[in-house]
């Protein structure tokens, strides 16, 4: 299963959010892959349905979290 992220924002914004996202720890039911251009792209790719869902809410809080300290 696999789940793709596009975010968009400006270009200081983006690259703090990639460093604190990179580091996240992977799984053995979850791998994460980061790209950063004009947007942040986060790949997720999970064995089932729970660690992809589980996966996505990890990283939606974060970035939720993040807009929240960017204003």
């Amino acid at each position: 299963m696999r789940a793709t992220l596009h975010i968009k924002g400006d270009k200081e914004w983006l690259e703090a959010l990639y460093v604190a996202l990179k580091d996240q720890k992977e799984s053995k039911r979850l791998k994460s892959t980061l790209t950063l251009h004009d947007t942040l792209e986060i790949v997720l790719e999970a064995k089932d349905s729970t660690a992809l869902r589980a996966g996505l809410n990890t990283y939606l809080r974060i970035i939720q979290v993040a807009e929240k300290f960017k204003r």
